[in-house]
């Protein structure tokens, strides 16, 4: 199912990758099948940094926290929700992003908890709340552990084979070597 979606993804075809994964979190929500609904709620926020504080991916990720979730499933969906609650866009309707609401009081405790509960989950759960947390805590206070945090999510996206994902982790790990 995501990898039809990682596939629209690869050829440039973004919004209808999106369009895939709600149709098939619907799809899922109405069969009843959290695990797939899930999994659609959290690939439907990427790529984040296109998708912050999009109010179709939060409510998404609302109904599938209703659900009953196993914990891999549950960290993915926590770690995702503080990434969708960091930047809330405000400005004008006709698609230009002009400015942003920062909420790290909201995001980042999300992602804290996440990160913490990701320990012994699925790699992919765990590489969810390894991504969340380094996008959550861009503050130069947070300088060494964002390092870390890098290093292990590009090392994971590597071990997963997750190209889209291996690439926004090696970008955040620049960045952390840069400010360094």
């Amino acid at each position: 199912m995501c990898g039809h979606a990682v596939a629209l993804e690869g050829l440039g075809l973004v919004p209808e990758a999106r369009d895939f994964l709600s149709g098939a979190f619907d799809l899922a929500e109405y069969v009843g099948d959290s695990r797939v609904a899930a999994q659609a709620a959290v690939r439907y926020v990427y790529p984040v940094d296109w998708y912050a504080g999009d109010a179709r991916a939060a409510a998404l990720l609302q109904r599938a926290e209703a659900m009953d979730l196993d914990e891999s499933a549950a960290v993915a969906v926590k770690a995702s929700r503080a990434m969708v609650e960091m930047r809330i866009p405000i400005g004008p309707s006709d698609g230009q992003q002009l400015a942003w609401i920062t909420r790290a009081s909201v995001a980042q405790p999300l992602a804290e908890e996440a990160l913490e509960a990701s320990d012994g989950t699925l790699p992919e759960a765990r590489l969810c709340a390894l991504l969340a947390w380094r996008t959550t805590h861009r503050a130069p206070a947070h300088l060494q552990r964002r390092r870390e945090v890098s290093s292990e999510a590009l090392d994971l996206a590597q071990r997963l084979r997750a190209p889209g994902l291996q690439v926004n982790a090696a970008v955040m790990l620049a960045n952390d070597a840069l400010e360094s």
